[in-house]
């Protein structure tokens, strides 16, 4: 065997080696399909928002409430950043997904910007129940939401680990506000009350905190799940 020829052998069983090393610790992944793990966090939506009003109860004028424009505007505001902020957490787990950054941004503002608007339009009602009666009521509400929210936010959470999340915490972000906002759907949809500050404080603003503090949460559930596979 020429000098060359045990150069280039050499060579070979180097890189085999080195390609060896470096694939002992891969593990095999699903395929991503994205669409369909967003098609299943819609339908959960869809049934838990069912599922929470036959076990709640809607509000006793909601067929004349959803027949009023804003309304029914909120609502699909709701439901659309719902949707948008799932959707937006799913591609953020699949490594190459384009997301619109500056669109991606306005979702948490749109219960920040509810919140403000009811304040301004409609800060009370016609009478003042009291401070502790006033906080009781938006304490019930924002409970009610945390619940609803529980099982879309561990589908979206399962959703994502099964991915290649990359920005755990901005995943994380998305996936609680998604599910929160499906929470509030379901309060806005069985609270009678119609008060600025008890739609800001007790349907809109819990939203906003519950998806920081679910965040967190997230991110830490998604950096510890490939170590659990």
């Amino acid at each position: 065997m020429t000098m060359d020829g045990r150069q280039s052998s050499a060579e070979g069983g180097a890189s085999a080696a080195l390609i060896g090393r470096l694939a002992a610790d891969l593990q095999p992944v699903r395929p991503a399909r994205p669409g369909r793990l967003f098609a299943l966090c819609l339908v959960v939506q869809l049934a838990v928002v069912s599922g929470f009003l036959a076990l709640v109860g809607g509000r006793s004028d909601l067929a004349e409430r959803l027949a009023e424009p804003a309304f029914s505007t909120v609502l699909a505001f709701l439901a659309v950043a719902a949707a948008w902020s799932g959707s937006i957490a799913i591609r953020l787990a699949v490594p190459g997904r384009a997301v619109s950054e500056r669109a991606s941004w306005l979702l948490p503002v749109v219960p920040l910007a509810l919140a403000g608007l009811v304040l301004i339009l409609n800060p009370f009602s016609a009478t003042w129940p009291g401070l502790a009666s006033a906080a009781n009521g938006c304490l019930r509400c924002a409970g009610l939401t945390a619940a609803a929210a529980a099982v879309p936010w561990l589908v979206v959470l399962a959703a994502v680990s099964r991915l290649a999340p990359l920005n755990e915490l901005r995943i994380g972000m998305f996936a609680g506000l998604s599910a929160f906002l499906v929470g509030a759907i379901v309060t806005e949809l069985h609270c009678p009350a119609s008060s600025g500050y008890h739609l800001a404080f007790g349907h809109y603003l819990p939203v906003v905190l519950f998806s920081a503090l679910a965040c967190v949460v997230a991110a830490a559930v998604i950096r510890v799940r490939p170590a659990l596979r």
